[in-house]
């Protein structure tokens, strides 16, 4: 889905090992906070409507469908 191979180096391009796996939420805030890192999610934008511009008279763009009975 990404293309990441996590299993070369992006350096050598050699074998890497994967040694430890961290999954406890309270350790990796921890080892974020000591690295200076934002350990808190971001918050989401918040939604926006389509854009404001159209073109009135554009027969190109058909907004809604034109049926005839």
């Amino acid at each position: 889905m990404f293309n990441i191979d996590i299993e070369t180096c992006p350096e050598g391009a050699g074998k890497v090992k994967i040694i430890a796996s961290i999954e406890d939420l309270q350790v990796i805030k921890k080892i974020l906070n000591h690295l200076g890192l934002e350990s808190r999610a971001p918050t989401p934008w918040s939604a926006r409507g389509p854009p404001a511009t159209t073109v009135a008279n554009d027969q190109s763009i058909q907004m809604f469908p034109n049926y005839e009975f």
